[in-house]
């Protein structure tokens, strides 16, 4: 909102972006800074977009930490979702056998559709 004054907060929705890969050095940064800005969101928020496009790839010690946030994310009543991850690591994460955690409806070709979709449901409720 700093950079795009013209931008509208979206009740219930936390869109965050991630700028690397994960790996062992940075997955607990990523719970942490989602953690953080959950923390500072308004009340209600219902989903976290994170908008990866910058991640080119995923280790087993980064995987052992989103699980977790997923989980933390859980208990806190938010959904976690991914808009723009990379094909790849798309795969990575089935090979991992993470397919029934991060079914296909936790991904997004784009933040625009993750945002219309989280808008959509929200309607129909």
């Amino acid at each position: 909102m700093s950079r795009h004054p013209e931008g509208e907060r979206i009740p219930g929705l936390l869109i965050l972006r991630f700028d690397a890969p994960l790996f062992f050095g940075n997955g607990a940064l990523l719970g942490s800074f989602v953690r953080n800005e959950l923390d500072q969101a308004a009340d209600g928020t219902e989903r976290v977009v994170l908008a990866a496009e910058p991640v080119t790839g995923i280790g087993t010690t980064a995987l052992d930490e989103l699980v977790q946030l997923d989980e933390w994310l859980d208990r806190q009543g938010v959904d976690l979702v991914f808009a723009e991850l990379k094909d790849r690591v798309k795969d990575r994460l089935l090979q991992y056998g993470m397919g029934a955690r991060f079914s296909p409806e936790h991904f997004y070709p784009t933040v625009s559709e993750a945002v219309r979709a989280f808008q959509r449901e929200d309607r129909e409720e």
